[in-house]
Protein backbone atom coordinates (compact mmCIF):
# COMPACT_ATOMS: atom_id res chain seq x y z
CA UNK A 1 0.00 0.00 0.00
CA UNK A 2 3.30 2.18 0.48
CA UNK A 3 3.56 2.54 -3.08
CA UNK A 4 0.17 3.96 -3.50
CA UNK A 5 0.62 6.54 -0.90
CA UNK A 6 0.76 9.80 -2.40
CA UNK A 7 2.96 11.58 0.64
CA UNK A 8 5.72 9.23 -0.38
CA UNK A 9 9.35 10.30 -1.02
CA UNK A 10 9.46 8.90 -4.77
CA UNK A 11 6.36 10.84 -5.24
CA UNK A 12 7.89 13.92 -3.64
CA UNK A 13 11.19 13.08 -5.92
CA UNK A 14 8.01 12.92 -8.92
CA UNK A 15 6.53 16.43 -8.25
CA UNK A 16 9.85 17.85 -7.55
CA UNK A 17 11.11 17.04 -11.00
CA UNK A 18 8.32 17.96 -13.31
CA UNK A 19 7.56 21.20 -11.15
CA UNK A 20 10.68 21.92 -10.62
CA UNK A 21 11.03 23.73 -6.88
CA UNK A 22 7.89 24.95 -6.41
CA UNK A 23 6.94 20.70 -5.62
CA UNK A 24 7.94 21.89 -1.77
CA UNK A 25 4.95 24.28 -1.10
CA UNK A 26 2.40 21.29 -3.26
CA UNK A 27 -0.64 20.81 -1.10
CA UNK A 28 -0.80 16.84 -1.37
CA UNK A 29 -4.34 16.65 -0.12
CA UNK A 30 -5.39 18.48 -3.32
CA UNK A 31 -5.17 14.81 -4.75
CA UNK A 32 -7.50 13.40 -3.41
CA UNK A 33 -10.30 14.26 -5.16
CA UNK A 34 -8.45 12.79 -8.30
CA UNK A 35 -9.15 9.04 -6.87
CA UNK A 36 -11.39 8.19 -9.77
CA UNK A 37 -8.38 9.34 -12.00
CA UNK A 38 -6.81 6.03 -12.70
CA UNK A 39 -3.79 7.27 -14.09
CA UNK A 40 -1.59 4.82 -15.36
CA UNK A 41 2.30 5.22 -14.20
CA UNK A 42 4.02 4.31 -17.98
CA UNK A 43 1.62 7.29 -19.53
CA UNK A 44 2.35 9.58 -16.50
CA UNK A 45 6.37 8.64 -17.09
CA UNK A 46 5.65 9.00 -20.87
CA UNK A 47 4.12 12.78 -20.45
CA UNK A 48 6.89 14.27 -17.79
CA UNK A 49 9.68 12.38 -20.57
CA UNK A 50 7.95 14.92 -23.16
CA UNK A 51 7.17 17.62 -20.87
CA UNK A 52 11.07 17.54 -20.26
CA UNK A 53 11.86 17.42 -23.83
CA UNK A 54 9.94 20.42 -24.65
CA UNK A 55 12.33 22.21 -22.35
CA UNK A 56 15.70 20.72 -23.17
CA UNK A 57 15.26 19.26 -26.50
CA UNK A 58 15.50 20.07 -30.22
CA UNK A 59 11.58 20.65 -31.35
CA UNK A 60 13.26 19.51 -35.05
CA UNK A 61 14.16 16.19 -33.37
CA UNK A 62 10.54 16.11 -31.83
CA UNK A 63 8.68 16.19 -35.50
CA UNK A 64 11.51 14.04 -37.11
CA UNK A 65 10.57 11.20 -34.90
CA UNK A 66 6.42 10.78 -35.07
CA UNK A 67 6.77 12.19 -39.05
CA UNK A 68 9.39 8.78 -39.23
CA UNK A 69 7.10 6.80 -36.83
CA UNK A 70 4.19 7.43 -39.30
CA UNK A 71 6.09 7.18 -42.55
CA UNK A 72 8.05 3.82 -41.13
CA UNK A 73 4.67 2.27 -39.91
CA UNK A 74 4.56 -0.40 -42.83
CA UNK A 75 8.10 -1.31 -42.76
CA UNK A 76 7.87 -0.81 -46.59
CA UNK A 77 11.37 -0.26 -48.24
CA UNK A 78 12.96 -0.53 -51.88
CA UNK A 79 14.68 -3.43 -52.83
CA UNK A 80 17.45 -3.61 -55.23
CA UNK A 81 15.40 -5.02 -58.54
CA UNK A 82 12.73 -1.91 -57.88
CA UNK A 83 15.25 0.80 -57.85
CA UNK A 84 16.46 -0.66 -60.80
CA UNK A 85 13.37 -0.54 -62.30
CA UNK A 86 12.42 2.53 -61.68
CA UNK A 87 15.83 4.20 -62.74
CA UNK A 88 15.06 2.56 -65.68
CA UNK A 89 11.93 3.89 -65.96
CA UNK A 90 13.25 7.38 -64.98
CA UNK A 91 15.48 7.23 -68.27
CA UNK A 92 12.75 5.87 -70.58
CA UNK A 93 10.72 8.69 -69.59
CA UNK A 94 13.62 11.36 -70.33
CA UNK A 95 13.74 10.35 -73.37
CA UNK A 96 10.43 10.65 -74.39
CA UNK A 97 10.18 14.21 -72.94
CA UNK A 98 12.97 15.46 -74.31
CA UNK A 99 12.08 14.88 -77.39
CA UNK A 100 8.23 15.90 -76.77
CA UNK A 101 8.62 19.18 -74.93
CA UNK A 102 11.54 21.97 -74.84
CA UNK A 103 11.53 21.13 -70.71
CA UNK A 104 15.37 20.82 -69.40
CA UNK A 105 17.31 17.74 -68.32
CA UNK A 106 17.13 17.52 -64.54
CA UNK A 107 19.86 18.60 -62.65
CA UNK A 108 20.60 15.09 -60.98
CA UNK A 109 19.70 12.11 -61.51
CA UNK A 110 16.07 10.68 -60.39
CA UNK A 111 16.16 8.55 -57.36
CA UNK A 112 13.68 6.24 -55.85
CA UNK A 113 12.92 6.99 -51.63
CA UNK A 114 10.92 5.22 -49.25
CA UNK A 115 8.54 7.74 -47.29
CA UNK A 116 11.15 8.27 -44.15
CA UNK A 117 13.86 8.95 -46.87
CA UNK A 118 11.66 11.37 -48.26
CA UNK A 119 11.09 12.57 -44.97
CA UNK A 120 14.36 12.91 -43.91
CA UNK A 121 15.63 14.94 -47.41
CA UNK A 122 12.29 17.31 -47.37
CA UNK A 123 12.94 17.87 -43.23
CA UNK A 124 15.27 21.07 -44.05
CA UNK A 125 12.59 22.62 -46.48
CA UNK A 126 10.06 22.42 -44.05
CA UNK A 127 11.82 23.99 -41.26
CA UNK A 128 12.77 26.79 -43.20
CA UNK A 129 8.90 26.83 -43.97
CA UNK A 130 7.41 26.61 -40.57
CA UNK A 131 9.85 27.62 -38.35
CA UNK A 132 8.45 31.22 -38.57
CA UNK A 133 4.80 29.72 -38.08
CA UNK A 134 6.29 27.80 -34.82
CA UNK A 135 8.10 31.01 -33.29
CA UNK A 136 4.68 33.13 -33.94
CA UNK A 137 2.58 30.53 -32.16
CA UNK A 138 4.83 30.71 -29.15
CA UNK A 139 4.52 34.27 -29.69
CA UNK A 140 1.10 34.32 -29.83
CA UNK A 141 0.86 32.25 -26.41
CA UNK A 142 2.95 34.40 -24.35
CA UNK A 143 0.96 37.77 -25.27
CA UNK A 144 -2.08 36.08 -24.81
CA UNK A 145 -1.01 35.22 -21.70
CA UNK A 146 0.53 38.22 -20.28
CA UNK A 147 -2.54 40.02 -21.85
CA UNK A 148 -4.75 38.08 -19.27
CA UNK A 149 -2.50 37.85 -16.38
CA UNK A 150 -3.43 40.46 -13.78
CA UNK A 151 -0.42 42.89 -13.40
CA UNK A 152 0.62 41.51 -10.05
CA UNK A 153 0.99 38.48 -11.51
CA UNK A 154 3.41 39.60 -14.24
CA UNK A 155 6.27 38.56 -12.87
CA UNK A 156 5.41 35.26 -12.53
CA UNK A 157 3.85 34.81 -16.12
CA UNK A 158 7.82 36.27 -17.32
CA UNK A 159 9.37 33.01 -15.63
CA UNK A 160 6.97 30.83 -16.99
CA UNK A 161 7.58 32.62 -20.57
CA UNK A 162 10.52 30.06 -21.71
CA UNK A 163 8.28 27.00 -20.10
CA UNK A 164 5.45 28.36 -22.31
CA UNK A 165 7.65 28.99 -25.57
CA UNK A 166 8.66 25.30 -24.68
CA UNK A 167 5.20 23.74 -24.24
CA UNK A 168 4.18 25.62 -27.90
CA UNK A 169 7.44 24.59 -29.93
CA UNK A 170 6.79 20.94 -28.96
CA UNK A 171 2.71 20.99 -29.58
CA UNK A 172 3.87 22.69 -33.05
CA UNK A 173 6.71 20.08 -33.60
CA UNK A 174 4.14 16.98 -32.65
CA UNK A 175 1.54 18.11 -34.79
CA UNK A 176 3.95 19.05 -37.21
CA UNK A 177 5.18 16.02 -37.48
CA UNK A 178 2.02 14.14 -37.66
CA UNK A 179 1.34 16.21 -40.79
CA UNK A 180 4.43 15.68 -42.18
CA UNK A 181 4.62 11.74 -41.84
CA UNK A 182 1.13 11.64 -43.00
CA UNK A 183 2.06 13.96 -46.19
CA UNK A 184 4.50 11.40 -46.58
CA UNK A 185 1.71 8.37 -47.33
CA UNK A 186 0.36 10.27 -50.08
CA UNK A 187 3.68 11.38 -51.41
CA UNK A 188 5.51 8.63 -51.66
Amino acid sequence: MAENDPNSDDFMQFLRRMLGGSAEDFDLSALQGMEGLNLDPAMMQQMMHQMQNAMSGDPWETTLRQALHIANRDGLGIDAGSRSSIADAFALADLWVGEATTISELGSAPRALTRGEWVEQTLPIWKEVAAPVSTSIADALMSALEGQTPEDMQGMVQGAGRLMRGIGSSVFAMQFGHVLGNLSLEVV
